[in-house]
């Protein structure tokens, strides 16, 4: 078989258990698929933390801020974390919100985007991604991660932890406007001290726990706050380039060089196809992607369907315009072909393949039309 990679070597996903538990609000949130509720619907008392962040948070339709984590006193992780919402919807709904979040330790960073209907999670040192159309209510998903992902849950959905729905909460002035609200409260390990820090402006200064009869603060704080949107920040949540999608089998490889593409069954506009029945007789370049269109890859394949028959296999409907035959195929299908990231591509000669890329960089896209005039000239090219 041969495979060329245009961008960067793409390496079996290592799993690790680095995360600490969510220390915030005590929920595990390593099941996406469970519903998270900010807390009591209707509960006996309302301390001021509370108050005073549910009016910051409702009436604040868009902020940004940098955010520390400290792991016993000591900073752990940094990141930054942006939020826009829609004001007008007073609803916990994820569709009411759209969020970017990156959290780096200086050698493991992560991204979070969501954009109101679509959450995009990235682990750049894995080169793995995650991209769900229906995200659960637990933030983040982190269907990637067998632990929790440090998240700074009070900024995304505006409820403060349980234990500070008490009439227990001390409330000491700290001055510059600042107030820290203080609670303890019995786990099953013992007794833990929680504190809230707000700023003048109600806004989430600190948020962190220790065990009580301990030094240490372990928790996030937050700092640099601005009120507007960041006008560069996007909330793209189109897969990157070259990334295994998660979910797939990270050991899947192209089909052999020779062999017939598997005959799986594919949609087109409803109705059921084999896949060899979309090749042509000569050559077909079959382009594998996830839903997506990579930045640059139209006007390569505008430039390649000149010389050879281009298609679309897609896991998910297109959300571009395909100017191609495109198919949409089920896991299995694309499991038979051999797919484990996007984009990939298949030039196939009849129903036999003939040369197979991974991977699409737009810096390299002269290379790529090089080398597949150069497989269509008869030559084979061999990996680097």
């Amino acid at each position: 078989m041969v495979t060329v990679e245009l961008d960067t070597a793409l390496f079996p996903l290592k799993k690790y258990l680095e995360a600490i538990l969510g220390f915030i609000l005590f929920i595990p949130i390593q099941n996406h698929k469970k519903m998270m509720r900010p807390g009591p619907q209707s509960p006996p008392y309302f301390s001021a933390v509370v108050k005073r962040w549910r009016n910051f948070y409702n009436s604040h339709g868009a902020f940004r801020c940098h955010v520390e984590y400290l792991s016993n006193g000591k900073k752990a992780q940094t990141g930054w974390f942006e939020l826009v919402r829609n004001t007008k919807d007073k609803s916990i709904g994820r569709d009411s919100l759209k969020i970017a979040y990156h959290l780096e330790d200086g050698h493991r960073t992560y991204s979070y985007v969501h954009n109101g209907n679509v959450t995009l999670e990235v682990w750049p040192n894995q080169q793995v991604y995650d991209r769900l159309t229906t995200p659960g209510f637990f933030l983040p998903e982190a269907r990637e991660y067998e632990g929790s992902i440090l998240f700074p849950q009070e900024l995304a959905i505006g409820a403060i932890d349980r234990a500070f729905f008490t009439k227990n909460v001390k409330v000491t002035s700290i001055g510059h406007g600042e107030t820290q609200y203080f609670v303890t409260v019995t786990t099953m390990t013992g007794t833990a001290d929680k504190r809230v820090v707000l700023g003048s402006k109600g806004e989430i200064l600190a948020s962190e726990v220790r065990r009580t009869g301990t030094i240490p603060w372990s928790g996030y704080r937050c700092f640099d706050y601005s009120f507007r949107p960041d006008p560069s920040q996007k909330f793209d949540v189109r897969p990157p380039l070259g990334y295994y999608q998660y979910g797939f089998d990270h050991t899947l490889d192209a089909i052999q060089y020779g062999k017939p593409l598997p005959n799986d069954y594919l949609n087109s506009k409803g109705a059921w196809v084999p896949a060899r029945s979309v090749l042509g007789a000569k050559r077909t370049m079959i382009v594998f992607l996830d839903r997506s269109m990579p930045y640059g890859l139209s006007s390569v394949l505008a430039t390649i369907n000149k010389s050879v028959k281009v298609v679309i296999f897609s896991r998910h409907k297109p959300d571009f315009n395909v100017p191609y035959p495109d198919y949409i195929g089920s896991s299995k299908a694309f499991n038979d072909f051999g797919i484990g990231s996007y984009p990939m591509f298949y030039l196939m000669k009849g129903k036999f393949l003939d040369q197979a890329w991974v991977g699409f960089d737009h810096n390299q896209r002269g290379k790529f039309i090089s080398q597949v005039r150069t497989v269509l000239g008869g030559k084979h090219i061999s990996a680097p």
